[in-house]
């Protein structure tokens, strides 16, 4: 419901939310404002708003669409979320506001975003080799 009121808001005049917390990394600032636009259905790499199922509003990178749904991914998580109905989806952020500047995200957001990733992914790699190994010499 509110998923679907916000993505009508969205198609009619520009719509700017306040983004809270740290998953986004420096793609999206926490005490930032993203622009949130009606769009085509998503794109891997494109950052997108959707409600979650308690409601929250959540702005995080498209990874893929699997059976089970669209999966999404902050640029600073180690892994995603879990997979979300089309009715969820709220649009594509297309600008970021801090303070007075505003930046359009584009492809080089999609290169900041997925170096954000690689040393968390890193360490969760490293860490579930040194379980295996463990569990191993047990």
């Amino acid at each position: 419901m509110k998923a679907r009121l916000l993505r009508e808001a969205a198609a009619t005049a520009p719509l700017w939310i306040t983004a809270r917390g740290t998953s986004m990394g420096r793609t999206v600032p926490t005490g930032s404002s993203v622009l949130i636009a009606r769009s085509a259905p998503p794109r891997p790499g494109q950052v997108w708003a959707y409600c979650d199922l308690s409601g929250r509003v959540v702005v995080h990178r498209y990874r893929r669409h699997t059976g089970a749904g669209h999966v999404l991914q902050g640029d600073t998580v180690t892994y995603p979320d879990a997979p979300i109905g089309d009715e969820q989806l709220i649009g594509k952020v297309t600008a970021v506001r801090r303070g007075e500047q505003v930046r359009s995200l584009g492809w080089t957001d999609r290169c900041v975003g997925a170096s954000q990733r690689i040393p968390r992914a890193m360490v969760a790699r490293a860490s579930r080799m040194a379980r295996r190994l463990r569990l191993r010499d047990r």
